[in-house]
């Protein structure tokens, strides 16, 4: 399995191939510099995309607000 589509599938809001992928075992907090440069996590880009609910899923499933991308820092200020 591919972990780093979890980051694409937050970036594109498709909640059930996120949720998907969580109960697979994707760790939430994959950062994968190959597909994102900058290092962002699935939280990170569902986060800036305004997408609620894909945000609140990846929380309840262990993603880490407080772990910083490589390059904007973290989530929450």
């Amino acid at each position: 399995m591919d972990d780093r589509l979890l980051i694409k599938e937050a970036y594109w809001g498709d909640i059930s191939e996120v949720r998907r992928l969580l109960e697979s075992g994707v760790d939430p907090n994959i950062q994968d510099p190959s597909y994102d440069e900058q290092g962002g996590t699935a939280l990170l880009h569902a986060s800036y995309n305004g997408l609620y609910e894909v945000a609140k899923l990846l929380l309840e499933s262990g993603a880490n607000p407080n772990l910083p991308d490589y390059y904007y820092g973290q989530i929450i200020y």
